[in-house]
């Protein structure tokens, strides 16, 4: 029922194995599919779910480059991605400038 798998075969009879392949995802959420077998009045379903490939991990900022008039101020915001990465989170800053 998903057309992001295939299979090695598409029915058959018998005893059998089949191979279920996924294509590389990138998405936000896991997706799932589920394979069909039936046998006369028998009949059973896998559920194939599949987790989407870590991005890695990096540091988005909300800005890179800033130029404030004096005694202005401007607040600066950091995501580190993805979101449920195994990461410290306590995100360090410094600046080369020693007048900072």
């Amino acid at each position: 029922d998903a057309p992001w798998i295939t299979l090695s075969a598409a029915s058959g009879t018998g005893d059998g194995t089949i191979t279920v392949t996924a294509p590389a995802y990138a998405d936000e959420w896991p997706r799932t599919a589920k394979i069909f077998f039936v046998s006369g009045a028998l009949k059973d379903t896998v559920t194939v779910t599949q987790h989407p490939k870590p991005g890695p991990k990096f540091l988005a900022l909300d800005y890179t480059e800033l130029t404030l008039p004096v005694g202005a101020s401007q607040r600066l915001v950091v995501t580190a991605y993805p979101k449920d990465a195994d990461i410290n989170r306590g995100v360090k800053w410094y600046s080369l400038n020693d007048d900072i």
